[in-house]
């Protein structure tokens, strides 16, 4: 019985100068550089003075800073997918001597922002994000073990829409998340992503604003013979040339939804035009032997998300 009981002091005693002995952390600023950018690296401390402590670094092999206090470096991450060695060693104001190493990975995550907008089959850009819209949002990680870039599907995601973890989205392989913006603020979107004993972590953020992007709607004429002249947006003014013209207002940037869902409300002179309501297309007749202008107004509203709404005003002259 005496045995046993000395066995467990030492193990006990053994534990306790562990976490009483001289420790420290090696922090990386910012938290989770990228590859190929400036990083540095600063040595943290609570068991010993690290003012006071001579200090070297060596970086891959070759001693970069060394002396009294030298408690931080900066250093270039490597490129994706590579590795750089890191070595501290510290002999501490009060002669101990202590190290440790690190490896370094270039390792990344892109994170695609695909807003769930309306936009037409010809338009090249990039559907934007506005209020009451929905947001898909893809991880692609780019994490390294050694040489070999881990498998998307293997991975745990942890994800977080302003700073706060999204449980129901996150888990492993689940590398996929869904959002609605509820308001005019900007959304912060944020993923960590590790290995299965997390050994491997890396976390990256992406802010979406929508302060400035609203739904609007553009007149373009619909020509008996070309088509809808796509080319040629008509803004603001327009001079009637012809007898008649079709008008074709193309919305952009509502949630993507059935065509009823969004209404069309024409006016002429403040008058509604009954014949043309919830019509994307506007017919008009040019005068005869009149001259002068007219003012075309036309309201355009999402009516299941009543903030997703455009006003357009065109000023037609014959």
């Amino acid at each position: 019985m005496k045995k046993v009981l000395t066995i467990l002091f030492l193990i006990f005693f053994a534990q306790h100068s562990y976490a009483i002995g001289e420790d420290f952390s090696v922090n990386f600023i910012p938290s989770y550089p990228l590859p190929n950018k400036e990083a540095t690296l600063k040595i943290n401390s609570n068991s010993f003075d690290v003012n006071r402590s001579n200090i070297t670094w060596v970086l891959s092999g070759k001693t970069v800073k060394k002396g009294v206090g030298e408690k931080m470096i900066n250093f270039e991450m490597p490129n994706l997918g590579k590795t750089k060695s890191l070595s501290v060693y510290i002999t501490t104001d009060s002669g101990v001597n202590i190290s440790k190493s690190l490896s370094i990975k270039g390792n990344d995550i892109d994170i695609l922002i695909e807003p769930n907008t309306y936009t037409p089959y010809w338009y090249l850009g990039s559907p934007l994000p506005v209020v009451q819209s929905q947001i898909d949002v893809l991880a692609i990680p780019y994490i390294y073990s050694g040489s070999s870039r881990l498998s998307t599907s293997k991975l745990q995601y942890e994800w977080y829409l302003n700073y706060e973890k999204v449980l129901n989205a996150s888990g492993y392989g689940k590398n996929t998340f869904n959002f609605s913006i509820d308001n005019y603020n900007d959304n912060v979107i944020g993923v960590k992503i590790s290995n299965s004993d997390k050994s491997i972590v890396f976390e990256k953020n992406t802010r979406i604003s929508t302060s400035d992007i609203e739904p609007n709607v553009i007149f373009y004429e619909d020509h008996p013979l070309l088509g809808v002249l796509y080319n040629n947006p008509i803004v603001n003014t327009f001079s009637l040339l012809n007898d008649t013209i079709n008008i074709i207002a193309e919305p952009f940037f509502f949630s993507k939804t059935k065509d009823e869902d969004i209404s069309f409300e024409w006016n002429m002179n403040n008058e509604e035009i009954l014949e043309s309501k919830n019509k994307r297309t506007l017919f008009l007749e040019k005068p005869i032997d009149v001259s002068g202008s007219t003012t075309i107004n036309l309201n355009s509203k999402n009516i299941s998300n009543i903030l997703q709404f455009a006003e357009e005003i065109l000023s037609i002259s014959f």
